[in-house]
């Protein structure tokens, strides 16, 4: 399986904020991920588009709409990094593409500095610490959880097929959920789909996001 870096948890978080100003107060209040998914050897201009998968079934999905997380490396200084994060949705609960996070991470993905951009506005984020919703430590999911999580060593999405590495992310304050990361090397940022465990459903897995679109130089 492959190796992995990180990953930002915001692009989740933005997927039940329903408009522009909520989810700016929602981020201004809430712990920026420690962690974003970097690829190795970035190089300026690389990009990865993720976009969420909705629920066919649920009722709402109209509404709802499609959310759109878009990455890009916009700088390189040594061994800092400057990744820009757009994220758009469709739907009544629309986001704009005005507003858009910028990260400063090193080359193992470790979030050094964070801002909320919007026109001229920058508004400095808060970066999660150890118990903090959005702390990521990512680690490899086990061999015996492989089967019970319903874990996959190659995935499909849009652009393509991978071998990849599945990792987990447990929200302390979701009891019974777990994420599933799905990564690979071989794509900018990595992040290739994440997934959903209801542990207290019968381990139902529900899709959450999937690479649609990517860019290496």
């Amino acid at each position: 399986m492959r190796t992995i870096m990180m990953f930002t948890f915001v692009s989740f978080m933005l997927l039940t904020i329903s408009c522009a100003s909520m989810v700016k107060s929602a981020v201004k209040d809430s712990p920026i991920s420690n962690k974003v998914f970097i690829h190795k050897n970035p190089k300026i201009g690389d990009m990865a588009v993720l976009e969420s998968v909705v629920d066919k079934n649920n009722p709402q999905a109209s509404f709802i709409g499609k959310t759109t997380s878009t990455m890009t490396v916009k700088d390189i200084k040594g061994d800092l990094v400057t990744v820009k994060h757009d994220i758009t949705s469709s739907g009544m609960m629309s986001i704009s593409g005005d507003m858009f996070f910028e990260y400063v991470v090193d080359l193992d993905g470790n979030v050094k500095s964070a801002v909320l951009i919007e026109g001229s506005e920058r508004t400095p984020l808060k970066i999660a610490q150890p118990g903090d919703k959005g702390y990521n430590q990512f680690d490899e999911v086990s061999t015996e959880d492989m089967q019970k999580y319903n874990a996959q060593e190659t995935i499909t999405v849009p652009v393509g097929t991978f071998e990849c590495t599945a990792r987990y992310y447990v929200d302390p304050k979701k009891n019974g959920e777990v994420q599933i990361y799905y990564t690979s090397d071989e794509i900018p940022f990595c992040h290739i789909a994440s997934y959903v465990v209801y542990e207290n459903d019968g381990y139902k897995v529900q899709p959450i996001v999937e690479l649609v679109n990517k860019i290496k130089n």
